[in-house]
């Protein structure tokens, strides 16, 4: 019984180590991707202040 235990237990840990690396990895993703939409978002909206301010 103690051996199932521990065996569990530690793919339990397992699991949860890799599924929080798999998190991390995710979140960093997001950040990496977000950061490159939020760039493109400015960009665009940088784009369209100039278009007003000079049809203005």
């Amino acid at each position: 019984m103690l051996e199932l235990t521990t065996k569990k237990e530690s793919l339990v840990i397992r699991l949860f180590y890799f599924v929080r690396d798999d998190v991390k990895l995710a979140q960093y993703w997001a950040w990496l991707n977000g950061g490159a939409q939020l760039l493109k978002l400015k960009a665009m909206r940088g784009v369209k202040t100039n278009r007003g301010a000079k049809g203005e």
